[in-house]
């Protein structure tokens, strides 16, 4: 056990905490039965504080390849290892990860704890869709074997880690014959025609738009939609295409909101034509951010809020018009927005996605936009939607349990299996959880 000092990815929660590494089960009994509550955690890529405790079980360096079964697409592996380390290893025999987020730097844990989701959601589903079982340790030391039929399988998938320690899992891939993205790129002018060409292009597998939040008037919700699937043709090489040591500490100087309203307005203008299509590198078309490794730290010493949010599909238009306005009267605009299609919930008690559109908003962090979202979460609320909880930063008990009604399920689960007095975070002790 060592004490370390801890940093979210929003780069705005320093809190000292005692990180507990591991290396065989027995340590791990040992580690989890003692007198300490704790929090699970990878590589540190949630936004707020769902990985923050006094003691954290680190998985980080437990992330050894148990099996592969390279012609059925079947891949066991500890919970600490990178999306990134999968990829490298899976990519040349022709597979993929079934669903993916927009960095491949999180932990598989991670990924089963957020229960991620991305550009396929619509059609494809959470990560949880293409996990086949799951090693869980509880508090008591047991070991558990979860399958998707078990409660305990639906509490852990979204569940934040509140459910004990993942060991490892078994995922099921999917199969590719190259890495290169088939991609068409489509400019909106308005939401409506936006949502149109979501809906018009639903069967196909992957898409996402860059969202224009400074659009107003008969122009709101403008975007640049990216539509596409993998191409037949190519080679199968994996390329990890992250660049390190940016200078974004002093880019953070510049940013602001006039500088971003003069990219966004470029951005769209600069997008030649209504629609493009071309051929890109995987790495390109999923994790565009990855590129730069430390782009969080443009924001600032004071970090940055990443505001996700997902409303009901009858609700999405009018709810993103009501939210956009109050953002606009505060003149507090994000830097990025990006919205995605969402298919049906799945039966995890508290994972994120449900039918309909979600809006992910980075703001550089300040008070103003502290006090703003606590208003965006009453429009959420009363739109039927609810914020992403790996995103989450400041969510109250109230909102949380009206935006998550399952989560009286999830906490009779936690109850049952005696996980609320071991396993804890920040973010679980603020919601009451």
């Amino acid at each position: 056990m060592k004490k370390i000092k801890l940093n979210s990815w929003g780069k705005f929660t320093d809190i000292d905490a005692h990180e507990c590494n591991w290396k065989t089960i027995k340590e791990l009994k040992t580690i989890i039965t003692s007198n300490k509550s704790f929090i699970p955690s990878g590589n540190y890529r949630s936004y707020g504080d769902s990985a923050f405790s006094d003691y954290i079980i680190s998985c980080k360096n437990n992330d050894s390849i148990i099996s592969f079964d390279k012609s059925e697409g079947l891949l066991t592996v500890e919970a600490g290892i990178t999306l990134s380390k999968i990829l490298s290893i899976i990519i040349p025999h022709g597979w993929f990860l079934g669903v993916t987020s927009g960095t491949k730097y999180s932990t598989l844990g991670g990924a089963i704890a957020s229960d991620i989701h991305g550009k396929n959601h619509h059609i494809n589903g959470c990560f949880s869709t293409y996990v086949s079982d799951i090693d869980l340790m509880l508090p008591n030391g047991a070991v558990v074997n979860l399958r998707k039929e078990d409660e305990l399988f639906k509490a852990t998938c979204g569940g934040m880690g509140l459910t004990g320690v993942i060991i490892s899992a078994t995922i099921r891939l999917i199969k590719i014959k190259s890495t290169i993205v088939n991609q068409m790129i489509i400019k909106t002018n308005s939401l409506s025609e936006t949502f149109e060409i979501f809906d018009k292009y639903s069967h196909e597998r992957y898409s996402v738009a860059w969202f224009d939040s400074f659009s107003t008037g008969k122009n709101f919700g403008r975007s640049i939609i990216q539509i596409g699937d993998f191409a037949t043709e190519g080679d199968l090489k994996f390329k990890d295409e992250s660049v390190r040591f940016i200078p974004f500490k002093l880019f953070s100087y510049f940013l602001n909101k006039y500088l971003i309203r003069i990219f966004n307005f470029l951005y769209f203008y600069l997008t030649s034509s209504k629609k493009i299509q071309s051929k890109i590198h995987f790495t390109k078309f999923f994790y565009p951010l990855d590129k730069f490794s430390n782009w969080n730290k443009i924001y600032g010493k004071k970090g940055l809020i990443q505001y996700q949010f997902i409303l009901p599909l009858d609700k999405s238009f009018e709810g993103i018009k009501e939210i956009f306005n109050v953002i606009q009267k505060k003149n507090i605009y994000p830097y990025l927005a990006v919205l995605k299609l969402y298919g049906k919930k799945n039966d995890n008690y508290i994972s994120f996605p449900i039918k309909g559109y979600s809006l992910a908003l980075d703001f550089k962090r300040n008070d103003q936009t502290l006090n703003m979202i606590k208003n965006l979460d009453t429009l959420v609320i009363k739109f039927g939607g609810r914020v992403y909880l790996t995103k989450d930063a400041q969510i109250d008990e109230y909102s949380f349990k009206k935006m998550y009604p399952e989560s009286t399920k999830f906490v009779s689960i936690r109850k049952k299996y005696d996980l609320q007095d071991k396993m804890k975070s920040s973010q679980s002790i603020r919601i009451n959880i």
